[in-house]
């Protein structure tokens, strides 16, 4: 059944819902129920769950001769005549009716009230034996793309999966055999966090029915318990039943990705479009895994492309930016002193006695990002300040000098040595911070996660945050610390981006434009990416400019001679600037390539 979006001929179209439901009521009381159905099922598109709506919905079927007929169903059918009729009928208790369309009513308009509706009228006495279980299941299969992953963390996500697990239970209690409600019913117990639960059940299930619905909830279930290599042997069993089961290998292939596994994903993404070339999932990923992995061709152009022709394509969109330098991951810092530290540690056998403090003595040809020489220090457990490695050149102009006024001076200089200017910041705001630091790096969710903190922590946390980007915290076993410091940083300086709105007398204005003119470090890069970030994200054409205009003053003051710790993320946040004349595009194009070509 295809469903239309809009009415036909509808004059309305531009009334509020308010006023649909005015009309409607007034209709109503005329006894004009069919023009009240017109404006009903346009109000009930603008919001399935409006009370008003329902209400008077359920007046209009009371006062109908034949409810349903209401909403009668024609050759070309619009969405919300079609959802008023689904409604009609389950209020009349015509479920098997109701479930019939209901499928075709979520693919059409994909709310989650409409499966709600449903979710409520099998929770009746009778109901559930009334329903075809397999448009049931489609039903159920809604929810779960509503609400993917292997554990669903949000409120709405559980209380929805909450109403629907009794549900769920019942509709495969009356159908036994029927594997796809089974796996259905484990799929709904471990998105609410019932592993083990989840395991047991979907372990029976499996037994009694091997399908691709009930051997997927067991493997996915096991995922969650961490067992991911059993989980890649219930999907090699699949592929045995099946051996043209393309999605099981494309599983199999996204388990290995998960764990890093890239050779082996990669191989098994390539077996799967052996059996189905067009796979939606096998193909942007092996294009992903053949840019990561440095294969021979334009990789990465593909997998753009792809991007491009399928803009549906989540998974497409999160692995071309997972490609792509501070939006899906953070470059490694490349400065000498961490690369003499690296090889140093590296070196070094189990069980070796520390190094004493200031015991290892290091000449650099010029000034370093003062983070670099403090994540040194918590690398090797040192006090701060205690390693000093001696400077042969100070470059010009002087990094150590903030290059205008700043309203927070992030770094003192005793001679060579930086000191944090900020004092360490308050627990909490530690703890906020970290939230986001010790999840994987991807410009787009960090960034919605320090909206929430910075709702919470408010322009007053600003000299917090600053000091928590000079005064990180240890990192915890199995970080390298320069990866951690440098997490923190960026943490905090998109939190810092959020803490309040509007610009040019904005707290976090002053504060990024603190990191940017103040001495040269990692916060610069942290400063200049969430500024950077800060422009997409608000569509703000004055704060692109800003960002355009101290792309050109952070060039102009690179210093010289020596490493420049800001230079790749300016130039690579640069480009990420919308509206960016085309001549600036391309010089800034050729600046990248050279950077990266000396590398």
């Amino acid at each position: 059944m295809e469903l239309k979006p809009v009415a036909c001929g509808a004059h309305h179209k531009s009334l509020t819902n308010d006023q649909e439901l005015d009309i409607a009521e007034s209709a109503i009381g005329e006894a004009d129920l069919p023009h009240a159905a017109h404006h009903l099922a346009n109000a009930v598109m603008n919001d399935p769950a409006d009370a008003r709506m329902i209400e008077l919905l359920g007046r209009a079927l009371n006062a109908a001769e034949d409810a349903v007929e209401l909403f009668p169903l024609k050759d070309d059918n619009y969405v919300g005549t079609v959802a008023c009729r689904v409604f009609a009928l389950g209020a009349n208790g015509r479920y098997a009716e109701a479930f019939d369309l209901l499928p075709h009513l979520h693919k059409a308009a994909p709310h989650r009230e409409f499966l709600k509706w449903g979710t409520r009228w099998l929770g009746r006495a009778g109901a559930a034996e009334q329903v075809d279980p397999v448009k049931a299941a489609s039903c159920f299969a809604g929810y779960l793309q509503m609400y993917p992953g292997i554990v669903v963390e949000s409120a709405e996500g559980r209380a929805d999966l909450s109403e629907l697990e009794p549900v769920a239970l019942r509709m495969a209690q009356l159908h036994p055999t029927d594997g796809v409600l089974a796996g259905f019913y484990a799929a709904v117990i471990r998105k609410l966090g019932r592993i083990d639960e989840a395991i047991k059940h979907s372990e029976a299930a499996f037994r009694a029915n091997r399908s691709y619905m009930t051997g997927c909830a067991l493997a996915m279930a096991l995922s969650g318990a961490g067992r991911s290599d059993e989980a890649i042997e219930v999907y090699k069993e699949m592929i045995k039943i099946d051996p043209k089961d393309a999605a099981a290998r494309a599983d199999i292939a996204e388990i290995h990705l998960s764990e890093r596994r890239f050779e082996e994903a990669l191989k098994w993404a390539e077996d799967t479009l052996r059996v189905d070339p067009a796979h939606t999932t096998a193909m942007p990923m092996s294009y992903f895994l053949k840019a990561l992995l440095g294969r021979q061709g334009d990789w990465q152009g593909a997998l753009e492309r792809y991007a491009e022709q399928n803009p549906s394509s989540d998974r497409a969109r999160y692995w071309l930016n997972s490609l792509k330098p501070f939006v899906g991951f953070l470059p490694h810092t490349t400065e000498a002193s961490l690369d003499g530290i690296r090889q140093f540690l590296d070196s070094r056998k189990p069980g070796e006695e520390p190094v004493a403090p200031g015991a290892i003595k290091m000449t650099i040809s010029s000034m370093e990002a003062p983070s670099a020489w403090q994540a040194i220090e918590l690398a090797l457990g040192w006090p701060r300040g205690s390693f000093t490695p001696e400077i042969t050149e100070i470059p010009h102009p002087d990094p150590r000098v903030p290059r205008g006024e700043v309203d927070y001076l992030l770094w003192r200089y005793d001679g060579t040595a930086p000191r944090p200017a900020l004092p360490a910041p308050h627990a909490y705001v530690v703890k906020k911070v970290l939230e986001i630091a010790e999840r994987p790096y991807d410009a787009e969710s960090w960034w919605a996660m320090a909206g929430s903190i910075a709702a919470e922590l408010g322009p007053k946390s600003v000299p917090s945050l600053l000091g928590m980007m000079v005064n990180p915290a240890a990192p915890p076993t199995g970080w390298p610390a320069w990866d951690w410091v440098q997490r923190q940083q960026f943490a905090s300086a998109f939190i810092i981006a959020r803490v309040d709105a509007g610009w040019s007398q904005s707290h976090r204005r002053k504060a990024l434009y603190s990191l940017l003119r103040g001495p040269v470090d990692w916060t610069t890069n942290a400063g200049y990416t969430a500024m950077v970030q800060l422009a997409i994200e608000e569509r703000s054409d004055e704060i692109a400019a800003e960002a355009t205009d101290m792309l050109m003053e952070l060039a102009k003051n690179r210093p010289n001679p020596g490493y420049c710790c800001y230079e790749y993320a300016m130039v690579i946040n640069a480009l990420r600037l919308p509206n960016l004349d085309a001549s600036l595009r391309y010089e800034l194009q050729k600046w990248r390539a050279g950077l990266e070509q000396s590398e």
